[in-house]
């Protein structure tokens, strides 16, 4: 590192690791190593988290998730302009759940793609319409009368790993 330039051994400097090894370039590209008790890595946890579309990336949605996230934006947005006039202004961030058209499609014609998404829900379970249902009343309630500018994950804790 001595012969480099200042701003070539900043860049050295970031792709070590707090252990002082060598990390590779890209992370994500990578098997994360399994811990001492056999349990995956940090980074295997974190691809799991992304199944959650509305809250965050998915490697292969971008259309998809880019039209979640601009709801949560304008949710956000509409919420700072209306608080004033006491208008709230809330989404719901649902997984899977049965009972709509679009989950009930897959699970019945492609139970394959289902799979890992319902395996990745801690729950073991994908949500049900009346769950949802029931969330969105209590949001739009006097019970939350102090909520805005949130989006609700209805996810059976995936976003809690």
């Amino acid at each position: 590192m001595r012969g480099l330039r200042p701003r070539h051994r900043r860049r050295r400097r970031r792709l070590r690791s707090h252990d002082g090894r060598q990390r590779p370039r890209h992370p994500a590209r990578h098997e994360a190593p399994a811990e001492a008790d056999g349990r995956p890595g940090r980074r295997r946890q974190h691809r799991q988290r992304r199944l959650d579309p509305p809250h965050v990336g998915t490697p292969t949605g971008s259309a998809y998730v880019a039209t979640k996230h601009a709801v949560l934006g304008i949710t956000r947005s509409a919420a700072l302009g209306h608080a004033k006039q006491g208008i709230r202004v809330n989404c719901v961030a649902p997984t899977a759940i049965t009972g709509t058209p679009m989950v009930d499609n897959a699970l019945a014609n492609f139970p394959a793609v289902m799979e890992p998404v319902i395996s990745a829900i801690p729950m073991g379970r994908p949500g049900r319409a009346d769950e949802v249902g029931r969330a969105i009343a209590w949001l739009s309630s006097d019970d939350a009368a102090f909520i805005s500018g949130h989006s609700l994950a209805i996810d059976g804790a995936q976003l809690a790993m």
